[in-house]
């Protein structure tokens, strides 16, 4: 089964069960992803974090119930899957500019939309038209289990905190220029690495460098083991430097939205890798290599 037919199935179930108390955890354990892996999954194809999905689906039943019936508010809020009609309220101005009663009152039709169907209409993910005629390939390769050291942060996933903390992350070590810290390195070649999740959504991110396995870990340093694994590697279009953080983006969502529901793969739920060595190290073009681990695809179930 593809990728985009996990994540619909995830939609529908959410549109079903949007007065229930929906975790992270539940609809991942449904995918059968990790946490994180469900969360970048969900996000590469919907182009909005889970949560943020739910919370905009149940904002947009209830804004409809309320154009519709002469129900109470409250009883459309508890219905809705908010569980007090103070958070129902502040959610609602946030998202529509307006309270509820106000709505109400005044008979206000508000642009309310319908759940995500994948699978009747065209992927979300950005194209690549800015490059011209470049191409995407990649590499099928086995990495060797690989240690290394640096430095590490726990972010999670919960309402797109990742996306703050890693750049945040990265800004911090560069700026002080951390990797002067990392002791036996092998190569000039620095490793972004997302590691497995917790149960709890939360995640390790490490930049750092391969070392040998005798190399002693500084304080305030972490060592981190990437297991042997197949990897399908993709390298990103040339961009300069004004671009490169696009061009990224652009091949992580192509690899998501585009790659994996056709390639005969699907993902290993180990480590994920960006590699950056001597091509980002210039002031001109740069690119850099996205290390997806894979494994054969399951073979998709029969319907009941």
């Amino acid at each position: 089964m593809n990728n985009k037919v996990i994540i619909q199935r995830v939609i529908d179930y959410i549109e079903d069960h949007l007065a229930d108390e929906l975790t992270l955890a539940e609809l991942a354990e449904k995918a059968h992803y990790s946490e994180y892996h469900f969360h970048r999954m969900f996000q590469f194809f919907t182009g909005t974090t889970v949560m943020s999905y739910i919370r905009l689906r149940r904002l947009n039943r209830a804004a409809a119930l309320i154009a519709e019936t002469q129900r109470k508010v409250l009883d459309i809020a508890l219905e809705c899957g908010f569980r007090s009609h103070e958070t129902f309220s502040r959610n609602f101005r946030k998202n529509f500019g307006i309270q509820p009663s106000e709505q109400r009152r005044k008979g206000i039709t508000l642009p309310v939309t319908a759940g995500l169907q994948l699978l009747t209409c065209a992927g979300t993910g950005q194209q690549f038209d800015e490059w011209g005629d470049w191409k995407m390939d990649f590499k099928h390769v086995t990495l060797p289990a690989t240690r290394i050291i640096g430095y590490r942060i726990e972010t999670t996933v919960d309402h797109g905190q990742n996306s703050k903390d890693i750049p945040a992350f990265w800004q911090h070590y560069l700026a002080n220029k951390l990797w002067e810290n990392i002791p036996g390195k092998l190569n000039n070649v620095e490793l972004g690495v997302c590691t497995e999740s917790t149960p709890g959504g939360k995640f390790g991110y490490v930049i750092g460098y391969q070392v040998g396995p005798d190399t002693a870990v500084p304080d305030s340093l972490v060592e981190y083991f990437i297991p042997e694994q197949e990897y399908a590697v993709f390298t990103t279009p040339k961009a300069g430097p004004d671009e490169f953080v696009a061009a990224i983006q652009n091949t992580w969502n192509y690899v998501f939205t585009e790659w994996f529901p056709s390639s005969g793969f699907e993902h290993a739920m180990a480590p994920e890798i960006e590699w950056y060595d001597e091509r980002c190290m210039t002031d001109g073009d740069k690119e850099m290599d996205i290390y997806v681990p894979i494994k054969p695809a399951s073979k998709p179930q029969q319907e009941q």
